[in-house]
């Protein structure tokens, strides 16, 4: 029985989704990981699997991926054709012990173990904790805190 366990990586375009997969795949070398690419391409009137020779199914096989397909699909189409098209290809016959699939799809159809959304860096950044010292009256919070509590404060 194949179980793969699938991770579903989206964000919008640029956000760095190619990077940190690619960062994944250098990092877990001792893993049989296969990486999918959905992709919007006008020119189709079907999705169609595009097993080797992408830029990007490239990139990922660089950075140890043990397989890599490009599925690319017409905007128009219904998610769900595109999934359907893709369980049926013969990469999933492979044996990844993760498939990460890079994805533009909306369709909550699709079954992962695990959704990552990525976003891009703050053009500029900003702490997203903030720091404030408030002075308070020690007599008034200690004479609040012994009404409130059994515990003796001295």
């Amino acid at each position: 029985m194949i179980d793969n366990a699938f991770v579903r990586i989206d964000g919008s375009p640029g956000s760095g989704k190619t990077l940190l997969i690619e960062r994944i795949l250098q990092s877990n070398r001792s893993k049989n990981i296969g990486v999918v690419r959905f992709r919007k391409n006008p020119k189709l009137r079907a999705p169609k699997e595009i097993a080797a020779g992408s830029e990007e199914t490239q990139r990922y096989l660089s950075a140890g991926a043990q397989g890599a397909l490009l599925m690319e699909y017409p905007p128009n189409c219904k998610n769900t054709s595109v999934t359907d098209e893709f369980w049926c290809t013969n990469f999933l016959g492979s044996l990844f012990n993760a498939v990460y699939c890079e994805a533009e799809l909306t369709d909550d159809q699709f079954p992962t173990d695990l959704s990552v959304f990525v976003i891009p860096p703050l053009e500029n950044p900003a702490s997203i904790f903030e720091s404030r010292q408030i002075k308070v009256d020690e007599k008034l919070m200690r004479d609040y805190l012994r009404r409130r509590s059994v515990i003796s404060l001295h």
